[in-house]
């Protein structure tokens, strides 16, 4: 009997603890691994409201770009004039300083040629363009021949201007 006492102290009772002592530990990396899973799940959150992020200040970039960004502008003008099947038959561009004094404007003149509803179509995808246009002006002729019309824009595009150039420019004057 006392053989079987010593050998449940000796081998029996340590054997036990041990287990519980696994047994804590195990809960103890289940509950990191469950703290770990949650981690990763709002790190893939982040990245997905980052890259969220970036297509709006992608498309904030267009609608109000810090440059001047002639090509946009002109790329934007050809895609309305094609939607709204009238012919672009000249451009200018320049630069200028919009009426806030806090943003510069590309200004630019198109001539476009087409029938006077679809000119019409025209201004009306203007106003819905993505980049902000102020038709500053414009000329209508009517060649009297199935209503087609010859017109030219003024129109202006708005940028945002740095501090450094609006300082630099109140310098400069």
């Amino acid at each position: 009997m006392f053989v079987t006492f010593f050998i449940v102290i000796l081998y029996i009772v340590p054997k036990t603890t041990d287990l519980k002592n696994l047994s804590q530990r195990a809960a103890a990396k289940q509950s990191e691994l469950e703290v770990g899973r949650q981690q990763v799940a709002a790190i893939r959150t982040a990245t997905q409201l980052i890259k969220a992020a970036r297509a709006d200040m992608d498309t904030l970039g267009v609608a109000i770009p810090d440059k001047e960004k002639a090509e946009e502008a002109l790329q934007q003008l050809s895609a309305n004039a094609s939607s709204s099947e009238i012919t672009i038959k000249s451009v200018t561009a320049g630069t200028g300083q919009a009426e806030t004094g806090q943003s510069g404007a590309l200004t630019i003149t198109v001539s476009v040629s087409g029938d006077f509803s679809n000119t019409i179509a025209f201004i009306g995808n203007l106003e819905k363009n993505l980049r902000p246009v102020k038709v500053v002006d414009y000329s209508i002729v009517a060649s009297g021949v199935g209503a087609l019309t010859d017109t030219t824009f003024n129109l202006s595009f708005p940028y945002l201007v740095s501090s450094d150039e609006v300082a630099g420019g109140q310098n400069g004057q």
